[in-house]
């Protein structure tokens, strides 16, 4: 069962006796017993009095995901943000409902106010009115009931709108719909900066210390920058980078991971299988376009390309046109086999742990790769990635 943790608010008729609030989940008549009027909240999990704002009188919080996720099994990754619900009531009877991803209530986007849907729902001129929005200080949508026969619908003067097809994954179709466009226009670009900043400053560069740190390079969905790191060895900094990807059009972040110093110009890969083995899982299991796949790629065709002593840079760009002339499943076996090293990255254990890689780095369910390449939850990349690993299993183990 999942577990939920609610505020209660109540009006008392006197003075709360602190004391008493350990026994209110168990003993709430004997709790209100003989206490003055005074507007308080009770967290039942954590047992603390809150005093509400001045002009509301009733407050609830909660956690909510997408409707399904309690009915279907597998939900898309990008389907599965957690959203903050709040429902205030003012002393006026007004109810302010406010709803926005949780991934976005971060301290570093305090330029941005959250964005998600928002609404006032009160009585207007002796009739029912709520007024919509995606964020609390702007509600420009405005339905009021007549009571007995039906709703008016109007909107603020300024706001521009378009004809457009709404799809509905709920009802398999797409319906005509107007669109509102009312959010600011650099809303999700700021708040992406703020989500991508906040995931840097917590992450964990397995031990190194981050002496530097470039701007970002953002390019579509993915953010990256270089990462400057103490070298516990000598005077020299050690670089790597970060790199965190976004669902597109949303705030809710696919992957993150680091790359570490590496020294993989240095080293023959032939002799060294498991550094072999952590670019060919990279190259084949990490999302196309990342900047850890195309690195990784590079590196594999690179060091494929000194057993012929091909003229070739590290950072030459003839190695992302070899990269881009096969799929990667192909160009990954080329290097493989080339470095003579089909034995050591192709066995069971090395294949198990690139899927068990791609699985995580992707947020899929852990199934076999036979039942997951049918699933709703995979995009057409993921299931190209599927049909080649089994033909991988297939072949070598």
């Amino acid at each position: 069962m999942p577990e939920y943790t609610a505020t209660l608010r109540f009006t008392t008729e006197s003075d709360l006796d602190e004391s008493l609030v350990d026994k209110i989940g168990h003993e709430l008549e004997d709790c209100l017993s003989g206490c003055q009027s005074n507007t308080v909240a009770l967290d039942l999990k954590s047992n603390t009095v809150e005093k509400l704002p001045a002009n509301k009188s009733l407050r609830f919080t909660d956690i909510i995901k997408d409707w399904r996720i309690s009915e279907v099994e597998n939900v898309e990754h990008s389907d599965a943000d957690e959203y903050e619900l709040i429902i205030e009531q003012s002393h006026s009877g007004a109810i302010f409902i406010n709803l926005y991803p949780r991934s976005v209530d971060i301290p570093e986007n305090n330029e941005f106010c959250p964005q998600g849907l928002a609404c006032i729902i009160e009585i207007r001129s002796g009739k029912p009115a709520i007024s919509l929005g995606i964020n609390e200080n702007d509600l420009p949508l405005h339905f009021e009931s007549d009571v007995h026969k039906g709703l008016y619908l109007h909107s603020d003067d300024l706001i521009d709108t378009r004809s457009t097809q709404f799809h509905s994954k709920s009802h398999g179709m797409a319906f005509d719909a107007t669109y509102f466009p009312i959010g600011e226009d650099n809303w999700l670009e700021g708040t992406r900066f703020a989500i991508a900043e906040h995931a840097f400053a917590i992450h964990d560069f397995d031990g190194l210390v981050v002496s530097n740190s470039e701007g970002w390079v953002i390019t579509g969905d993915f953010y990256k920058k270089t990462v400057c790191f103490d070298n516990p060895d000598g005077d020299t900094p050690l670089t790597g980078y970060f790199e965190i990807q976004f669902h597109p059009l949303s705030t809710m972040v696919k992957y993150s991971f680091h790359e570490t110093p590496s020294i993989t110009e240095q080293l023959e890969l032939e002799n060294h299988p498991d550094l072999a083995k952590d670019l060919v899982i990279k190259a084949r299991a990490y999302p196309v376009g990342s900047a850890a796949q195309q690195e990784a790629s590079n590196w594999l065709v690179y060091n494929a390309s000194r057993i012929y002593n091909a003229d070739l840079d590290k950072d030459d760009e003839r190695l992302e046109e070899i990269v881009n002339q096969y799929t990667t499943s192909e160009m990954v076996s080329v290097c493989v086999s080339v470095l003579n090293m089909s034995d050591k990255l192709n066995n069971e254990q090395s294949l198990f742990d690139e899927y068990k890689v791609f699985c995580a780095i992707n947020h899929l369910p852990y199934l076999s790769a036979d039942e997951l390449i049918i699933e709703d939850a995979c995009n057409a990349e993921q299931r190209l990635y599927l049909r080649d690993f089994i033909q991988l299993w297939n072949k070598y183990v």
